[in-house]
Formats: structure tokens, sequence, C-alpha cells
């Protein structure tokens, strides 16, 4: 079994909340019926949502193994990589600014990535029937130039 997208995961995050029908899963990913179609046939194709009364459900007979696998870093890293994107082409509320620091400017960065990371990991539960597309998407993170192009150089 290969990875997920990113639109397959919203798909399976709100049926791992309930078992939905076709205009509730609409209602909770907002996507509209052309691509949710397409997504639940390729889902249900790879036996990870089947169809019940309620209309569709996580397979939840799932071997572990094949949700190691769907959850393996290198395919979390493509969902990363598709959100990031994502961020990106919206409303300018995704930064990414290289920087010249001293030692002392990185340890104050990282205090205050790491705040947010706390943040981040301490917020409440979401609300019972909390609609999945009203989620914040946060990212944040810093490395040195070098070591980034390094990482991208030995990708190619």
């Amino acid at each position: 079994m290969s990875g997920i997208t990113t639109v397959e995961r919203i798909v399976l995050e709100s049926l791992g909340q309930a078992p939905k029908d076709i205009p509730r899963l609409m209602a909770d990913t907002r996507l509209e019926l052309r691509f949710l179609a397409n997504v639940l046939h390729a889902l249900t194709l790879r036996g990870l949502v089947v169809q019940d009364g309620a209309g569709y459900a996580c397979n939840r007979h799932l071997p572990a193994a094949e949700i190691e696998e769907m959850n393996a870093p290198l395919h979390r890293r493509g969902e990363a990589l598709e959100l990031l994107g994502g961020l990106l082409g919206g409303e300018n509320r995704m930064r990414v600014q290289k920087a010249w620091m001293t030692d002392k400017d990185r340890t104050i960065l990282r205090a205050l990535l790491k705040n947010v990371e706390d943040f981040v990991k301490n917020l409440p539960a979401p609300p019972k029937g909390a609609a999945t597309h009203t989620w914040s998407v946060v990212a944040w993170g810093e490395d040195q130039y070098g070591a980034v192009l390094n990482r991208l150089l030995g990708e190619v």
C-alpha cells in the first residue's frame, strides 16, 4: 500500500469521527461532490473505506501493517509538503524568510518555536461534531540554509 493524499486524509479523518453519508461528508470536508465521489471510490477500492447503512465508514478491520505503512514518515512527509503548498498559495498567511542570526538570536527563535509547539500540543480536543474543514493547519520550524540545501541535494 502506498501513502494517501491530503484530500484522502481529510475524508478518512471525517469518517473516523463517525460514519457519514455523502451530504454530511460534503458539509464536513467542504469537498465538491465530484471530488468527494472520486476520493470515496479510490478509498473504497483500496479497502480503507466501506459502505454501511449510514453511508461510508472507515474500515476498522485493516491490518496494523497497512495502517503503519500509510502513516510511514515518507508518506506523512509527502502530505506535509502538499499542505505547505496549499498554505503558500493561500491568503499569504505562510511566511518563509531567510534571515541571518547570531547564536543568541537562534536560541531565542527556538524558544519561541518551542512555545508554539507546546501551545499546539496543549490545545483542547475539538468539540464533538466540529467540522473537519474548520481545523487549522499550523506549520513552524527553523534550520540553517546550508542544512536545508544539503537535504534537498541529497534527494536529487
